[in-house]
């Protein structure tokens, strides 16, 4: 089954017209592990301003889509664009100028403190033996300011909750000043409220700074509410690509995912709520 993206629909959260340039394109993408084909044809274009949500089961190849925009993963030819130029004739240091990458869980051999961490966001711009400038830490101050971390600054990052080492990640993101932010499940295993927050960080950076937001998400109700654009995966193919409301229908949710659902309509702001239904 497929869905391709509306021409003239509206998105949800005001997203970008499509006459917005292309940041990220994918033509004919396949991607293996060895022997195992994890994605197959995507074809996708990721444009200026997005927030797209990447859903879809379990080993449907959602992260690794995700890394190989970051060029965390290198393809076979040259069908990743970036810029309108294989991400791959791209250094490494180039390439984190433009894209943060943020992982799921993080973990450190050494007692870095938080402040420490994101300042590590900075490196991309660093000089080989080049210490720190006043500029640098005025942005990692500003960084910390925005994701509300300041009051744990000198506290060790592996001490942290989970929700707070998250918004330490994503204040290291910012200090790299990206065009595009890649996150892998930023909300798994976070209570209501520390998903709540970091969502509504980033929905803040998406419409105040600009940056392009490409998360990889489990939670369809996160998705439907947060989300201008979602792409739907099964078994590394794109089964629908569109709004929310064109992607998050009955009949595609329950062959994709193999569950009966209901879909109703929020109260409070209109966004898609699905509810899978017991035998």
């Amino acid at each position: 089954m497929t869905n391709p993206q509306p021409e003239t629909s509206a998105r949800a959260n005001k997203a970008p017209e499509e006459t917005t340039p292309s940041l990220l394109k994918f033509n004919e993408l396949s991607f293996s592990y060895a022997d195992d084909e994890v994605l197959r044809q995507i074809n996708l274009n990721l444009r200026a301003g997005e927030w797209m949500g990447v859903i879809g089961p379990n080993g449907s190849g959602k992260s690794t889509l995700i890394k190989l925009m970051g060029g965390l993963l290198k393809s076979s030819d040259d069908s990743i664009l970036f810029r309108a130029k294989d991400i791959q004739s791209y250094s490494r240091a180039e390439l984190a100028r433009e894209i943060a990458w943020i992982p799921q869980e993080t973990s450190t051999p050494f007692s870095f403190s938080a402040y420490e961490m994101v300042m590590m966001g900075r490196h991309p711009y660093l000089k080989a033996f080049r210490f720190e400038s006043g500029e640098d830490h005025a942005i990692c101050d500003r960084a910390m300011e925005i994701t509300s971390t300041t009051e744990f600054k000198t506290r060790k990052f592996s001490e942290l909750s989970g929700g707070e080492k998250q918004r330490i990640l994503i204040a290291s993101a910012i200090v790299q000043s990206p065009e595009i932010m890649l996150l892998d499940e930023p909300t798994a295993s976070l209570d209501l409220k520390y998903q709540i927050q970091v969502l509504d960080i980033l929905k803040s950076l998406n419409r105040e700074r600009g940056i392009t937001m490409v998360l990889a998400m489990h939670d369809l109700n996160l998705a439907a509410k947060y989300c201008h654009r979602l792409v739907l995966l099964k078994e590394g193919r794109i089964v629908c690509d569109g709004t929310p409301a064109d992607v998050l229908q009955k009949d595609i949710i329950e062959d994709v995912y193999e569950v009966k659902v209901q879909i109703l309509k929020s109260p409070m702001d209109g966004s898609l709520l699905i509810f899978p239904e017991s035998e």
